[in-house]
């Protein structure tokens, strides 16, 4: 599949609209779900279950009042991510599309890194998603296969050096620097589950 490239600035606006959905206390993500003929087929962000309390609502966030670091606890959190949402919405039309995901800080607005935590990464992975297009904290965009985003988890969990094939020449870049610490949203996730 090839979106053209000018496209992509498009797409990643559509998921950062969709980031501006959510209603979780600590992070806003959006995905957008897009096919080979260039046509957003799903959108998501993260937010309480349809129909469910959600986080504003509650005006409090576990996660937040257990204060666990980025990326712990998933399974704590009254919110399903942005990318579940989408693939619900996709189902087997997901199959070959790329995924567009953005994320901002909710306090600041301010950009994030939006990589897929590892869940989301193997429902990609089982749904056939083909490429994660994602916006960095810097403002720039890089793209990683949900495989090479899977075995970078496995590396980080591991405790073995990271290193992930990747598309963008930038996102490589970022992402094979060690001083940076993984400074991307799974790496905490995956220090904690590589020592329990």
């Amino acid at each position: 599949m090839e979106i053209k490239p000018k496209k992509i600035p498009y797409f990643m606006g559509v998921a950062d609209l969709c980031a501006d959905e959510s209603t979780c206390l600590v992070r806003h993500y959006g995905a957008a779900i897009v096919d080979q003929d260039g046509h957003i087929i799903s959108t998501g962000y993260n937010g309480a279950p349809s129909g469910e309390i959600d986080c504003k609502e509650r005006g409090w966030c576990y996660r937040r009042e257990m204060n666990a670091p980025p990326g712990h606890y998933y399974e704590k959190c009254f919110s399903v991510h942005a990318e579940q949402n989408a693939f619900l919405q996709a189902g087997p039309r997901a199959n070959g599309c790329w995924m567009f995901v953005a994320g901002k800080d909710a306090a600041t607005g301010e950009p994030v890194d939006a990589f897929p935590c590892i869940l989301c990464t193997k429902m990609a992975i089982n749904i056939k998603i083909e490429m994660f297009i994602v916006r960095l904290a810097n403002g720039e965009i890089g793209a990683i296969t949900p495989k090479d985003l899977y075995t970078g988890h496995l590396r980080v969990i591991s405790n073995a050096v990271p290193t992930v094939s990747v598309g963008i020449q930038q996102m490589q870049n970022h992402l094979s620097q060690e001083e940076h610490k993984m400074d991307i949203g799974f790496a905490q996730y995956l220090d904690f589950a590589g020592k329990n």
